[in-house]
């Protein structure tokens, strides 16, 4: 269902059985992310500037936005419920691919590849407290 969301380019959404809801790191579309960055900051922005899109990333707002979006996408398809909702994410433009072990030939994301290089990210969305 997230990877329908037009923000999300390539998604990992993480689990864990003794948590109580799921994260996720998520590489956003460079064109759909300026959009929300330019709501978000009150300027123009330029998806085509590295620096501006690392910059994007990091921004609580824009953070949040992209959060938004995405629960509003999933929620209007219906038939989620709420455990399945992811309650925080990570933005990052480090995409996953064949190079960095974290995808397979058929263009899977290898889940415990995928953990191990974000695993202090998630850990670190995991300490802070999830939004209902």
């Amino acid at each position: 269902l997230y990877s329908a969301c037009p923000i999300v380019a390539q998604i990992y959404i993480h689990g864990d059985s003794l948590r109580d809801h799921l994260v996720a790191v998520v590489v956003p579309d460079p064109a759909t992310l300026a959009i929300i960055a330019e709501e978000q900051a009150k300027y123009k922005f330029d998806h085509r500037a590295e620096h501006a899109l690392t910059a994007a990333v990091k921004e609580p707002t824009v953070v949040k936005a992209v959060l938004d979006s995405m629960t509003n996408q999933v929620k209007k398809v219906g038939g989620v419920k709420g455990f399945e909702v992811v309650k925080a994410i990570h933005l990052t433009l480090d995409q996953f691919t064949l190079e960095n072990g974290t995808m397979t030939p058929t263009f899977k994301i290898k889940r415990r590849d995928a953990y191990a290089m974000h695993k202090e990210v998630i850990e670190g969305l995991y300490a802070t407290p999830a939004k209902p």
